[in-house]
């Protein structure tokens, strides 16, 4: 995974096991912000769908409908926008899936001989981030 490192947690000479986490990238803080601001407004649209709704059964009941199928529309109106706020719900799960998953972890036991980023250098998929020799601790 492409990203910024955030945080190193290994330094030369430290001793490492096979699946350690030695880095942290940042996240993405584009998609995150995308993703609430998009949560926000399905919220918001399904707010103001649900009293548009409301407002057409109250006018029904009271004996003073607006025009044919104003209800229904209202209600269809507030079905979508529903639908659109579990979809953005969604992807903020999957937004914060993605940053658990933003680890970079020793593909070996062994010890670190350099490390070859630094906090906050943006780092690409398969790049190498530190070199080291076998040995080590135990598994």
């Amino acid at each position: 995974m492409a990203g910024q490192v955030s945080e190193l947690r290994v330094g030369p000479n430290d001793p490492v096991r096979r699946g350690d986490i030695v880095a942290v990238l940042a996240p993405a803080r584009d998609e995150v912000e995308e993703s609430r601001q998009a949560l926000a407004s399905a919220e918001t649209t399904l707010a103001a769908a649900r009293t548009e709704y409301l407002k057409q059964v109250q006018l029904r009941e009271t004996g003073r409908p607006a025009s044919p199928g104003d209800e229904e529309a209202a209600r269809v109106a507030m079905e979508e926008a529903s639908e659109d706020r579990n979809e953005a719900l969604r992807r903020i799960q999957q937004v914060q899936r993605e940053d658990n998953r933003r680890w970079i972890r020793s593909p070996a036991g062994g010890r670190v001989t350099a490390i070859l980023v630094q906090s906050n250098q943006a780092v690409s998929a398969g790049q190498v981030v530190m070199m080291m020799e076998p040995g080590g601790p135990p598994p």
